[in-house]
């Protein structure tokens, strides 16, 4: 479908290192072969590069297949949500569903914040957006509000600890 990722180099100037971080939009489809696995494997090689001292990659995963659970891991990135005790299945941690009005798939984790390097941390990560909705003019009735996305956003704070890239 024609899917991006957009990554950034930031340069940190204390401790004198550089984060890498990749928005993405991976494939949404159930195809077969599937398509995400190969696309966590090449962004992933771009924030793992030598020329990086840690990488973030963090957006919509849609997550919808058995094979999904593990991906970052498998392909060594550190998924932030599982580092802070969340357990997958958890409803806290939940980033579609609630508010799609669609029903092929439940609710689940579809978008999430993966990260690697030594000295990378994640210290915080939350959910938010959730609620929000907009006037729509010109809808039918019913439809006068609706959602601003059927997913939940994610916000991290990410640190180099111990001036250690």
């Amino acid at each position: 479908m024609g899917r991006d990722a957009l990554f950034v180099d930031i340069d940190i100037p204390s401790p004198g290192c550089t984060l890498r971080v990749c928005n993405a939009h991976l494939e949404s489809l159930a195809l077969y072969p599937p398509l995400r696995p190969a696309q966590v494997k090449l962004a992933s090689g771009y924030l793992r590069e030598t020329t990086v001292d840690g990488g973030v990659m963090a957006g919509d995963f849609n997550a919808i297949e058995g094979f999904d659970v593990g991906l970052g891991e498998s392909n060594g990135l550190r998924d932030a949500y599982l580092e802070a005790g969340g357990e997958e299945e958890a409803e806290e941690g939940w980033t579609w569903g609630m508010q799609s009005p669609h029903t092929r798939f439940p609710c689940r984790r579809m978008d999430k914040v993966l990260f690697c390097g030594k000295g990378v941390e994640v210290r915080g990560l939350e959910r938010f957006g959730a609620g929000v909705q907009v006037e729509v003019e010109g809808t039918g009735p019913g439809q006068e509000t609706q959602f601003v996305t059927d997913h939940l956003g994610l916000m991290a704070d990410v640190v180099f600890v111990n001036g250690d890239a």
